[in-house]
């Protein structure tokens, strides 16, 4: 694909969008941030040869952690450097990983994936999940610099996607050098869009090893003290909602506070930027806000409040407080956030009909009786009362942490599998 093409295309789609990417920038500061970084300014590596780990947001991000862990075990030699995309996942980044370089990715003009590899000189790339450009794919082969895609997947619609492509997605989607991909199902995807099978690979799910079963009770009866929820309460999560989920949570949390006045809810939000709109949210609906950044304050529960986790990588732990978790993204068409989070928890999980992103998780979870699905958010309170109220939400939680405990070892295959390329290339 030639790359003076693929820049005067992005160019026309930014011309095109420039109001609205105008707009953003002033309002939200959004597309602002580390702009000089997308466009290839970055500081230079302390030595050539790096492994540069990039993770679009912050599941990514989160997920790559044994990666990298592993990894520096492998290769104390090596540095490893992070990119992502957006504002979220460099502040996650940063947090997670203090001791490294952290930096944002380039836009995917030539002249800026030049710059920022010349800059970075790295021995092998690391895409998480499926983060695949033309121009920087482009880049890398003609420097030598292997490419592999780690927990990789792809779901139906972005293989309908790469298809109307056509034979330029065939061309790029060669410069990966291996594809690990998540599950067998992913990889049948991939290979469909003619990547040649041998360059393909199932390793597992490594967010599966990212996620800790063990329970800290100290520490969640703490959050929730700090919450303001009492022993004999129980904690309804609604975990990484998104626009309208939270109207069907409400309105479950009315039905069931009418027939248990011992329940509360926490609604934590996918995005930072809906916080405010969210607490505006719950006080129309006459319950009072109380702020999970604000937990240090005094005041005594009414029991009619209704909690905002309005704080960033903080979910796991507000899953181990909870008594069930209803998982978000799942009540309208976006594919599901992450179920597997609140089940290794030993919480017992409610989701809705759309879980595309995580469909090998979701069918785990159901055969291991460990999850209840539902069609729509009419069903949500039901689902919920039977999560917290009777002997089989208690037995999901447990089916629901064995099953995650099973599904572990996809980091040991990947760091093998990046091990058994970086020594080809050497």
């Amino acid at each position: 694909m030639n790359a003076l093409l693929l820049d005067f295309a992005y160019a026309c789609g930014l011309t095109a969008g420039s109001p609205y990417f105008l707009f953003k920038m002033l309002a939200t500061g959004k597309y602002r941030e580390g702009l000089g970084q997308r466009l290839g300014f970055v500081e230079a590596a302390r030595r050539d040869g790096c492994i540069w780990l990039h993770g679009v947001s912050v599941g990514e991000v989160l997920a790559a952690r044994t990666i990298v862990a592993d990894l520096q075990k492998a290769f104390p030699d090596r540095d490893i450097v992070i990119s992502t995309t957006p504002s979220t996942g460099q502040a996650i980044a940063k947090r997670t990983y203090r001791d490294r370089k952290v930096f944002y990715f380039p836009l995917d003009f030539s002249r800026a994936v030049a710059r920022t590899f010349r800059r970075i000189k790295p021995g092998i790339v690391v895409l998480m999940e499926m983060e695949i450009w033309p121009n920087f794919l482009a880049r890398a082969v003609a420097l030598g610099v292997p490419v592999v895609v780690a927990n990789g997947r792809i779901t139906e619609k972005g293989a309908k996607g790469y298809r109307r492509l056509g034979s330029l997605a065939k061309g790029f989607l060669s410069g990966v050098d291996v594809y690990l991909m998540q599950t067998g199902r992913y990889a049948e995807r991939l290979e469909s869009l003619g990547v040649p099978p041998e360059k393909i690979r199932v390793a597992g799910n490594v967010k599966f090893d990212t996620l800790s079963t063990d329970v800290d009770a100290k520490r969640a009866l703490l959050i929730r003290e700090q919450m303001g929820v009492k022993r004999d309460e129980k904690l309804v999560i609604g975990g990484s909602t998104h626009a309208g989920e939270e109207d069907a949570l409400l309105d479950a949390y009315a039905r069931l506070r009418q027939s248990d006045g011992k329940v509360r809810l926490l609604i934590v939000p996918r995005h930072d930027t809906r916080f405010n709109e969210v607490a505006g949210l719950i006080e129309s609906r006459g319950y009072k806000v109380r702020r999970r950044s604000l937990a240090g304050r005094r005041e005594e529960p009414t029991g009619a409040e209704v909690i905002l986790g309005d704080t960033m990588g903080e979910l796991e732990w507000l899953y181990e407080a909870a008594d069930a978790a209803f998982v978000g993204g799942s009540l309208i068409p976006h594919g599901g956030q992450n179920m597997m989070e609140p089940a290794a928890k030993g919480k017992p999980v409610v989701f809705g009909p759309h879980v595309d992103n995580f469909p090998d998780a979701s069918e785990m979870l159901l055969a291991a009786g460990a999850a209840t699905q539902i069609a729509d958010g009419s069903r949500l309170a039901d689902a919920l009362a039977a999560c917290i109220a009777t002997p089989q939400g208690a037995a999901a939680g447990r089916a629901g942490r064995e099953a995650v405990a099973k599904a572990k070892g996809a980091t040991a295959k990947t760091v093998d599998y990046i091990a058994e390329i970086l020594g080809r290339s050497n």
